[in-house]
């Protein structure tokens, strides 16, 4: 019951990035971790992305854009309440919007 539960979100692992600032410039590179913490059922995780997004206003919609993503982990199993960290670095692209007005990165 616990791997079917885990199957539509309920009890199933988490994965979180941990950046150590909240303030990133266009063309800089910081370290980040990403932890993955196993739910209530051991898991399969296809693989792991991470994707810098910014958000910007329309006249008429907020919309969402990719600006860069990559791959930081590939396909492992990991165990109930197993936590694991990988070590990344990421690269915000030099051409990454400014943050201004109604632009958030």
């Amino acid at each position: 019951m616990k791997e079917l539960l885990s199957r539509v979100g309920i009890g199933a692992a988490t994965v979180d990035t941990v950046l150590p600032t909240t303030t990133l410039t266009a063309g800089e590179s910081v370290e980040a971790e990403v932890h993955v913490e196993g739910g209530s059922a051991e898991q399969e995780v296809d693989e792991i992305y991470f994707a810098l997004l910014t958000r910007y206003e329309t006249d008429d919609s907020k919309r969402t854009g990719v600006v860069d993503k990559f791959r930081v982990a590939e396909s492992f199993t990991v165990e109930e309440g197993e936590e694991r960290t990988f070590d990344v670095t990421v690269d915000v692209p030099r051409d990454t919007p400014v943050t201004v007005g109604r632009t958030n990165v």
